[in-house]
């Protein structure tokens, strides 16, 4: 899972020039986003301590070196740790659905 996390965190820098990217880029950008947003949450549903989230995200960064990118992940992983932590399945995949589904929709909405 933490190789998952850097390679998505290897996209997320490439946000800061997004506005000058044709549409299609803009899409893949705010897919990687919503796989993040979607880990985390994951975790948070699983039970992963915010701690160790943290430190998975840390990892991260030690690996890729983008401060901005690290920026977007700790946002990411306070935010989903903010959020209830549901008890059956089907709750927590809905709450790690909706909470992908809100960075997807705010990315999107930031290049109209």
């Amino acid at each position: 899972m933490k190789k998952l996390v850097v390679s998505i965190l290897v996209c997320l820098p490439t946000f800061a020039s997004a506005a000058k990217v044709d549409p299609k880029q803009h899409q893949q950008y705010c897919e990687q986003l919503y796989l993040t947003a979607k880990i985390f949450m994951d975790f948070r549903q699983d039970g992963l301590p915010v701690i160790d989230a943290m430190k998975i995200g840390d990892d991260a960064y030690d690996k890729v070196k983008d401060k901005y990118a690290h920026e977007i992940l700790q946002k990411i992983i306070l935010d989903a740790y903010e959020q209830p932590q549901f008890g059956t399945l089907e709750y927590k995949q809905n709450e790690s659905k909706e909470f992908a589904n809100k960075y997807y929709l705010g990315c999107m909405a930031m290049y109209k």
